[in-house]
């Protein structure tokens, strides 16, 4: 793109002109609005987990949650007496509790969906976020709490349910590819892949 092309852009971007005058403008220099546009290449896969690797994730979570639940429970069962032992018993039990959902959510996140984003800011720095992904259950939730909003609200959660189980069945199929969503703004890239 060259410099009075940009400067187009800029204009555009900017309300000083319409994107008809715009075209016009590159078409009197010979270039079509096509031409000026930024070219997307091709989103790449490299640094992408395997989904097989991110399916064993899980077995970090259960032991980590295991372990809370042994310790709290070895404080629970000892049943401390006095101030602190009262004090604490609460918290034991709370910790006993978080081992329990980390539990049951390992295990659930086996055969879950995950969704990986990948940041990298103008500084060169990068953030890397792996998270398992309830894509059918975040659709019903949103299904159910449609019924509450206004009509608007309404359209729009109904809208993001279907798409989220439209997703969820086009990745349940054999040959799918991981969806992926690019995005190059000003020199900071992200890149979210649901596998």
């Amino acid at each position: 793109m060259n410099e009075s092309q940009e400067h187009i852009l800029k204009m555009v971007s900017s309300g000083a002109i319409t994107a008809e005058e715009a075209d016009r403008l590159l078409n009197a220099m010979g270039d079509t609005a096509e031409d000026a546009l930024p070219e997307a290449g091709p989103v790449s896969l490299d640094g992408l987990p395997d989904a097989a690797s991110l399916g064993e994730r899980w077995q970090f979570l259960f032991i980590m949650s295991l372990g809370v639940m042994a310790l709290s429970g070895r404080r629970i069962l000892r049943r401390r007496r006095g101030f602190f032992g009262k004090l604490l018993l609460p918290l034991d039990w709370a910790a006993f509790l978080l081992g329990v959902v980390g539990m049951l959510l390992s295990l659930w996140s086996r055969s879950a969906r995950w969704l990986y984003v990948h940041i990298v800011q103008r500084d060169g720095r990068e953030i890397r976020l792996t998270l398992p992904v309830p894509a059918r259950a975040l659709g019903s939730l949103l299904r159910r709490a449609s019924q509450i909003g206004d009509p608007q609200s309404r359209e729009q959660m109904l809208a993001a349910a279907d798409f989220l189980e439209a997703v969820h069945e086009e990745m349940d199929r054999p040959d799918s590819v991981p969806l992926v969503i690019d995005i190059n703004d000003e020199g900071q890239q992200v890149q979210v892949y649901l596998l």
